[in-house]
């Protein structure tokens, strides 16, 4: 039995796509594959011809959580990742590329950290990339610097729509 989406979920992970037909099933399985069960999935589908959008009107069909967005015209790179931020609802949000696949604990242990301190505004992780299926050997410059952080900034004159 599938979660009952929310009008606005806690997470909402913004998927923009172009014929990416032999990598986003394990990029969407790994989000319905989530601990944290408050999320939303909106992929942003610019036009693809490979077999994309079946693939994820299925996922659509099988997990109301999951909302598929084709495109109205044909954008730029950058226009789709905007388009499938727009169309998303939730508090925190996190881009999903369609070859990127996350740990089943990624939004319990991320929403976890924000929550713990309400200051924080960005969380980010550690990236683990993968060759043929075997993982490449971790050069973490965060463990060669120590501890990154930065204090809260305030930025006066911007609201949100500038």
């Amino acid at each position: 039995m599938n979660p009952v989406p929310h009008a606005s979920p806690r997470v909402s992970f913004g998927l923009p796509v172009r014929n990416g037909a032999s990598t986003i099933s394990k990029a969407v399985e790994s989000v319905l594959a989530q601990t944290f069960e408050d999320w939303e999935l909106v992929i942003s589908d610019n036009q693809s011809t490979d077999g994309t959008s079946e693939i994820c009107r299925a996922y659509a069909a099988a997990d109301a959580r999951v909302r598929y967005v084709p495109t109205e015209r044909d954008l730029s790179i950058h226009d789709n990742f905007r388009a499938a931020f727009y169309h998303s609802r939730g508090t925190y949000f996190r881009w999903c590329g369609d070859d990127d696949w996350l740990e089943p604990q990624y939004a319990e242990r991320t929403v976890a950290a924000l929550t713990q301190t309400p200051e924080v505004v960005l969380c980010t992780v550690v990236q683990q990339y993968h060759r043929d299926g075997t993982a490449v050997p971790l050069h973490d410059p965060v463990r060669a610097y120590g501890n990154v952080s930065s204090p809260v900034m305030t930025c006066s004159g911007l609201n949100p729509g500038d």
